[in-house]
Formats: structure tokens, C-alpha cells, sequence
């Protein structure tokens, strides 16, 4: 089976690039993974920050992030702006890939977490149709989950 590099994000992995946070702690584990802790925010009893890790992204693109953590499961709180509370593809509770197609420029969508801490696995910024097309091949059990964390998927 061929490949195709398809997530136009510069840095999936996150190696070099450090995202912008709000309202929360970003370290780095000793495998070099990002970690985020959302922090009670100040003056009322929530728990909750935000992530941006895209940078600048243009109309028709989908951003995407995935999450894993690996000690509680998600709650369906968690969204990018402008997006219903909850929109993700999941997998047994400890990763979750939450999306957006954007309709117009962004200078850096964020997503807000809130309570858990989770490790980033890894961003993408896909074409409408590439991302249709990965997750026709999720739905078809031709990809492996989480599959958002580098840049091919089987054609």
C-alpha cells in the first residue's frame, strides 16, 4: 500500500515549535512530548486554558490536534473556538482529535480544555478533501488511531 503525505502543518510534532497557551502550565515530558495543565481560572471556580499550536491558517483548511490522556477520560466540554462543545474523533477515551474547517484566515485557532491535563500527540492543517478522505479511511478501519500525528495516510 502507497502513502501520501497530506498535513501541510510545518512542525506535527511539535519538535521545534512551542504552542501558545493561555491560562495553563506547558512542559515537556522526558520523551520530549508537550504536556497541558488547563488552571483554575482566576476569580470564579473553573478549570479551564486554552491551545494554539497552528499559527497562521487560511480558509478551507482543517485544523486538527490530538490529544491523549491516559489517566481519566475526556470530558465533551472541550472544543476550538467557534465549534460545537465536544466535535472529535475519538478512540476508547484517552484520545481525542478535535477539528475545525476554518471559513475564513486565522492567525491561530485555539481550543480550550477544560479540568484534564493531556499530552499533545500532534496537529495537522489538512485540505477539506484530505480531510474527508482520512476520515472515510478511519471509518474503513484503513487507519490506525491516533493518525494525526505526522503526514501520511494510504491512497
Amino acid at each position: 500500500m502507497s502513502t501520501r503525505r497530506v498535513n501541510n502543518a510545518l512542525d506535527p510534532r511539535l519538535v521545534v515549535t512551542r504552542p501558545w497557551t493561555w491560562n495553563a502550565t506547558l512542559t515537556r515530558d522526558s520523551d520530549q512530548v508537550w504536556r497541558f495543565q488547563p488552571l483554575k481560572q482566576e476569580g470564579t471556580t473553573f478549570v479551564r486554558g486554552t491551545i494554539s499550536p497552528w499559527g497562521q491558517v487560511h480558509a478551507g483548511s482543517v485544523v486538527a490536534i490530538t490529544l491523549i490522556n491516559r489517566s481519566k477520560l475526556f470530558g465533551d466540554q472541550n472544543y476550538i473556538d467557534g465549534t460545537p462543545a465536544g466535535q472529535y474523533v475519538a478512540t476508547g477515551g484517552t484520545a481525542r482529535t478535535y477539528y475545525k474547517e476554518l471559513t475564513e484566515d486565522s492567525s491561530g485557532p485555539v481550543l480550550w480544555i477544560y479540568a484534564e491535563a493531556a499530552r499533545i500527540h500532534g496537529v495537522g492543517i489538512y485540505t477539506a478533501d484530505d480531510w474527508e478522505r482520512m476520515l472515510t479511511l478511519y471509518e474503513q478501519g484503513r487507519l490506525e488511531y491516533p493518525y494525526f500525528d505526522g503526514s501520511d495516510y494510504p491512497s
